[in-house]
């Protein structure tokens, strides 16, 4: 978690229990425990070089040369190791850039079973993303109907585009059908059991 001062007052190393510490990730200071870090064989053997005489800051925190945001998915997952991160929205979709970095990070911190599955890309197995074109009658309620059809608890409904065009029906006898709508639905479907350790 992230730690401020109370009081605006600065704490200091020796004022916390002896398994936290606090670090200045290039600025950004976290509090965690030492026996979060020791997940990591990289951690692990620093800490025991720090405990022999550990060199902090003036506010008793150890500086951590790493970008924040990236350093922050990867303590997370030293936290919860087993629990792959999932960098996903339904704006952007999966932020590549970021899995590299964490892979980056991971592969510097000797978490090679995260680097080993960010590298494998198996996080795109945790979403599922489908399309579905749908032609109805404007004259009618029935494509609002389907608007609100019930889905799957554990999928995403998204109407992509909706507009109005004239297409030929299929029926026993084609004919024009005026003012039809065209829907494009898109469905995301989650499984989170993919970034879960097996």
């Amino acid at each position: 978690m992230d730690q401020d001062p109370p009081n605006g007052q600065p704490a200091t190393q020796a004022t916390l229990p002896s398994d936290l510490i606090t670090l200045n990730v290039s600025g950004r200071r976290i509090l965690t425990a030492k026996s979060t870090l020791k997940t990591s064989p990289y951690f692990q053997n620093l800490i025991t070089r720090w405990e022999q005489g550990m060199e902090t800051l003036p506010d008793g925190s150890v500086f951590i040369d790493a970008d924040p945001d990236v350093f922050t998915i990867v303590l997370n997952y030293m936290r919860r190791p087993s629990t792959y991160p999932l960098l996903w929205t339904c704006e952007k979709g999966f932020d590549y850039v970021l899995y590299n970095k964490v892979m980056a990070e991971a592969d510097f911190y000797m978490l090679e079973e995260l680097r080993d599955w960010v590298a494998s890309k198996e996080y795109e197995n945790a979403v599922k993303i489908r399309h579905k074109i749908e032609v109805n009658p404007a004259t009618t309620e029935a494509w609002m109907d389907k608007y609100w059809e019930k889905v799957d608890l554990e999928e995403i409904k998204e109407l992509v585009h909706c507009y109005p065009v004239e297409v030929e029906g299929w029926s026993m006898s084609p004919k024009i059908i005026p003012r039809s709508i065209v829907c494009v639905w898109k469905y995301t479907k989650m499984d989170m059991s993919v970034c879960y350790k097996h």
